[in-house]
Order: C-alpha cells, then sequence, then structure tokens
C-alpha cells in the first residue's frame, strides 16, 4: 500500500494482518550494480531463460513406479 511519511508518498508491504514489513537496514550487495546479475547468469549458465522452470505437468497422475525407478537409477541403486 502507499503511505504518506514525513510528507512524502512511500510503498510500504504489509502482511495479510496489516503489519508492515520493515525493510532491510542496507543493500544486500551494495557494490554490485543491478545489471551483473544478469550477465553472470548468462555466462553462468546460458541455456537458462524464461520457460526453463515452466513446468509441463498436464494434471495428470504420478507414475509412482518410474519416480521411484529413477531415484534407484540415480542412486545406484540397481545392480
Amino acid at each position: 500500500m502507499v503511505k504518506n511519511i514525513g510528507g512524502e508518498r512511500q510503498l510500504v508491504f504489509s502482511t495479510r494482518a496489516g503489519a508492515a514489513i520493515q525493510e532491510s537496514v542496507s543493500p544486500q550487495f551494495e557494490s554490485v550494480p543491478a545489471g551483473t546479475c544478469e550477465a553472470s547468469l548468462d555466462r553462468l549458465a546460458p541455456d537458462v531463460h524464461a520457460a526453463t522452470a515452466v513446468s509441463r505437468w498436464q494434471g495428470e497422475d504420478c507414475d509412482y513406479g518410474m519416480a521411484i525407478d529413477a531415484l534407484l537409477r540415480r542412486d545406484g541403486g540397481y545392480h
């Protein structure tokens, strides 16, 4: 919500109960420009993009047998 604080309009985030969420005392990475994060991601993980974490789940039931099989194979459970 927007509040008038000290004669200035400020954006204030609050919980559902209406309690104000306190802002950070100082930025987490003061000396790092905002563009650095995006540039680092482009360099370190060029295949990561907006659709990388999009679920392809269509509402079907989980195939627990296939899931357990994949976990066992991953962990070397099959001999």
